[in-house]
């Protein structure tokens, strides 16, 4: 039952992706940054795979630099892609946001966010280290 409906959710979205695209930010802080889901689908139609796609692959195709002119092999291609959103983890994305503070750009050209999921080392208690933590 579960997942029927979770078909059916999804189903509505793709049905209705213009009215959503227009009206869904991409996020919180990033006001003025929406998805365009009616480009997404123009680079699906100008590839020419000859076979059904996963929702994984057509994710990924829909963000492809130029669909016409890659030569698309499962396991063997490099994709030129372009993102909507950079996320990176907590643990990696130092180094890569020093990097771009060092490149001397203003801002990002797509949104980019850090996501801290390690846990924090215990020494007191839970209230103390949270604290700690967040300093």
């Amino acid at each position: 039952m579960r997942k029927h409906l979770k078909v059916n959710i999804i189903a509505y979205l793709f049905s209705n992706y213009n009215y959503f695209s227009s009206l869904m930010k991409m996020g919180k802080f990033n006001k003025d940054c929406f998805i365009n889901y009616s480009a997404m689908e123009e680079k699906l139609k100008q590839l020419n795979l000859n076979k059904p796609l996963t929702l994984s692959e057509k994710i990924l195709f829909g963000h492809l630099y130029d669909p016409t002119s890659q030569k698309i092999e499962r396991g063997k291609s490099y994709l030129k892609l372009l993102p909507d959103r950079v996320a990176m983890q907590d643990a990696t994305a130092q180094m890569a946001l020093i990097q771009f503070i060092s490149s001397g750009l203003p801002r990002t050209l797509v949104p980019s966010t850090v996501h801290c999921d390690h846990l924090i080392q215990a020494h007191s208690s839970a209230q103390e280290d949270l604290e700690r933590a967040i300093v």
